[in-house]
């Protein structure tokens, strides 16, 4: 669970992970404002290491971004295929303490 200090248009990529992740934004009031099934990307190429000169710049260029639809508070990462399996839908609420999620958010 990603905890925002405010209500944001979200984006998120798939950076290094080898596993599908589904994604799903809640907004402050739990209501689910967007989800989101991300596939892995293909590995990175020689040029797009960490340790050669613009290696992350150039990885970071290519990847796929996975934007929110409307403004959230909270991302929620689960393994790929959850949200179907469980028939998650937008528009649906997501009941947590959100309070105590909200009271550790950092800027």
């Amino acid at each position: 669970l990603f905890v925002f200090t405010r209500d944001e248009v979200l984006t998120f990529t798939m950076r290094d992970c080898p596993f599908p992740i589904d994604l799903v934004y809640i907004d402050a009031a739990g209501r689910i404002v967007g989800l989101a099934s991300m596939e892995p990307e293909a590995p990175r190429d020689a040029h797009e290491q960490p340790d050669t000169p613009g290696g992350d710049s150039a990885y970071d260029a290519r990847l796929r971004a996975y934007i929110s639809p409307a403004p959230a508070r909270f991302a929620l990462e689960v393994a790929g295929g959850t949200l179907a399996a469980l028939g998650v839908r937008e528009g649906d609420r997501v009941e947590f303490d959100r309070a105590a999620m909200l009271a550790l958010a950092r800027d």
